[in-house]
C-alpha cells in the first residue's frame, strides 16, 4: 500500500481489519506508523498502542512527542476504528525515534526496567549521530546476561533541516532549476475528476495506477 501511494490513515484502517479478521480473539498488534515527507519537512504519526514516538533536534532537546492516542491494531472494529493522525514539521535537524514497549520495560537482573527516562537522557548525552548505537550499548549493558522478556524494536529516521537553498524566491525570477523544468515541460496530461469519483477513490493510488 506505500508504493502504490496509500496514506497512512488508509494503511491503518486496512491493517486494523485484516488484523482483526484474521487473528485469534484476544490478539492485537501494537503499531506506530510514520511518514516522513522530506520535502515538504512534515512528519505524520499514527500510534496505537506503543511507548510515545519523539522528534528530538540535533541539539538536544524534544520538539515533537507523539503519546498513543490510539488502541492496538485489531481490538477495535472497523465502524469503531479511528484513523486520525497527528503531523508536525520540522525546521531545525534531528531524529525520529520509535520503540516498542519491550525496550522501556527491558529489566536488569536486579528487576529495574529500561524506563523511558533513561532513553532520553542517553540519547540528549551523545552526538547526534551516535544515540542510535549508544542506546543499542546502553541497553546490552543494562540488561548484562539477563535476556529480554519482550521483543525489543527500535526505529530512528534522520531528518535533515531546512535549507535556504530550499526557499523558492519569489516574483520573477527563475532559478537553473525553474529553468531545467521548464524546458522539459514539452507536454500536458489532464485528468478531471469530479464530486462522485472524488468520494469513492483514493486519488494518488489511482492516479499511480492509471
Amino acid at each position: 500500500m506505500t508504493e502504490r501511494g496509500f496514506s497512512i490513515p488508509r494503511i491503518a484502517r486496512e491493517l486494523n481489519r485484516k488484523i482483526k479478521d484474521l487473528m485469534p480473539t484476544g490478539r492485537f498488534v501494537a503499531a506506530t506508523l510514520a511518514a516522513i515527507h522530506r520535502e515538504a519537512h512534515t512528519i505524520e504519526v499514527w500510534n496505537g498502542g506503543n511507548p510515545t514516538a519523539l522528534f528530538i533536534c540535533n541539539y538536544g532537546s524534544i520538539r515533537r512527542s507523539w503519546p498513543s492516542m490510539h488502541p492496538a491494531l485489531g481490538i477495535l472494529k472497523t465502524e469503531e476504528f479511528s484513523e486520525h493522525t497527528e503531523v508536525f514539521r520540522w525546521i531545525e535537524p534531528g531524529h525520529l525515534y520509535m520503540c516498542s514497549d519491550g525496550l522501556l520495560e527491558a529489566e536488569n537482573p536486579a528487576g529495574e526496567a529500561f524506563g523511558s527516562e533513561r532513553m532520553e537522557q542517553i540519547i540528549f548525552a551523545a552526538p547526534p549521530e551516535s544515540r542510535f548505537v549508544c542506546l543499542q550499548a546502553a541497553l546490552q549493558d543494562h540488561l548484562g546476561s539477563k535476556p529480554a522478556h519482550d521483543d525489543v524494536s527500535l526505529a530512528a529516521s534522520e531528518c535533515p533541516g531546512v535549507r535556504h537553498s530550499q526557499v523558492r524566491p519569489t516574483g520573477n525570477h527563475m532559478t537553473k532549476e525553474d529553468d531545467s523544468v521548464r524546458s522539459c515541460a514539452k507536454w500536458r496530461l489532464g485528468l478531471r475528476l469530479g464530486a462522485a469519483e472524488l468520494k469513492t477513490i483514493d486519488v494518488l493510488p489511482f492516479l499511480m495506477g492509471w
